[in-house]
């Protein structure tokens, strides 16, 4: 028999283990420095977020997801999770149409009932939504809710009992603006991709895992979110936008969280192998970085040799991987000077 029917009570099983003693995440505070939210706080605003579900009968239903990464996506997806809602991850509004068009669309294409947001962006999603005939929606910001550390491990708050092939996620991640395509992602799905993740990637509870790639894409929800969270370990949700425009920010970031599996696009990583000596940033220390995950985008040999051997002065050494070969096995990072092995692996362009 497995050991857990659905991801919601193998996060809750973390969630108790780790208690106030593991850091569950860790992002930027916006001064140079990380702020860190222990496992046992993160279930307690997944509990808030699961309680406010529960009350609106949100089980099997559809619920919009409208937030930046960071802190408020994770307790957002786990207490979605906690309750058996279904749920549908969109971008935080921008003043991008098309993107205003596409989340106007998976709306309608994912018949939501519940949207779950943050202050910053609760009067622009409502806006939008009732352009496209959606005004009755009730939208939620999460960051409102207070955590309540006391009922949120009563017996009717556990992780609903879901079927193992029961809806749990829809992820658009293809598809034109007006005609979006969604995954339909179960229970089962998501466990089976836990445990390829780790089979394939060596990661474990001392792994920490973020990146850039947006979490809107199935690999940026599943793989720097669920993932770490499910193996005890601690996500670094780090923003995109910067990173877009700045490669030398990406990799100052995963320097200065020791961050040690990384996703970003190819685009980024030619990026970072066309740096210049005077655009490198100083004083990084990769020492701790094992796997660079690249995808979200067609993937290039010439890009990620170029990648890998732009960077073991910083301390990464090549050490390609391809889907036609075995995975290298993890191993320990050496020290800064003679630089870890860092394998840059490649993923498929996107989701069918």
């Amino acid at each position: 028999m497995p050991r857990h029917a659905n991801l919601a009570e193998a996060l809750r099983e973390r969630a108790r283990d780790g208690g106030d003693h593991t850091v569950a995440l860790a992002h930027p505070d916006g001064t140079g420095g990380e702020r860190r939210i222990s496992y046992a706080e993160l279930d307690a605003r997944a509990g808030a977020v699961a309680a406010w579900l529960r009350g609106r009968d949100a089980a099997g239903r559809r619920v919009l997801v409208v937030l930046d990464p960071g802190p408020h996506i994770a307790a957002a997806l786990l207490g979605c999770l906690y309750a058996g809602a279904v749920a549908v991850p969109v971008p935080a509004p921008t003043a991008s149409r098309t993107a205003a068009e596409r989340t106007a669309a998976i709306a309608r294409d994912a018949a939501v009932d519940l949207v779950l947001t943050e202050t910053a962006h609760a009067t622009e999603t409502s806006r939008r939504l009732s352009l496209v005939g959606r005004a009755d929606l009730t939208c939620l910001p999460v960051d409102r809710l207070r955590p309540d550390h006391g009922t949120d491990r009563a017996p009717d708050a556990l992780p609903a009992r879901t079927d193992p092939d029961s809806l749990a996620l829809l992820a658009y991640d293809a598809g034109p603006a007006t005609a979006p395509r969604g995954a339909r992602l179960t229970h089962r799905n998501l466990l089976a991709a836990m445990h390829a993740l780790r089979a394939t990637l060596g990661t474990g509870p001392r792994s920490r895992i973020g990146g850039w790639l947006p979490r809107r894409h199935t690999p940026g929800q599943i793989g720097q979110v669920l993932h770490p969270l499910w193996l005890g370990a601690t996500a670094v949700p780090l923003p995109a936008r910067p990173f877009r425009t700045d490669p030398a920010a990406w990799l100052r970031a995963i320097s200065r969280h020791g961050i040690t599996e990384a996703v970003a696009p190819d685009t980024h990583y030619a990026r970072c192998a066309a740096l210049t000596p005077d655009e490198q940033p100083a004083g990084l220390d990769l020492s701790r970085w094992r796997t660079a995950l690249n995808a979200g985008e067609p993937v290039s040999p010439a890009t990620m040799a170029a990648f890998t051997h732009a960077t073991p002065p910083r301390g990464c050494a090549p050490e390609p991987w391809s889907p036609d070969t075995p995975p290298p096995k993890a191993r320990p990072c050496c020290s800064p000077r003679a630089g870890p092995r860092c394998p840059v692996r490649s993923s498929a362009s996107s989701t069918r």
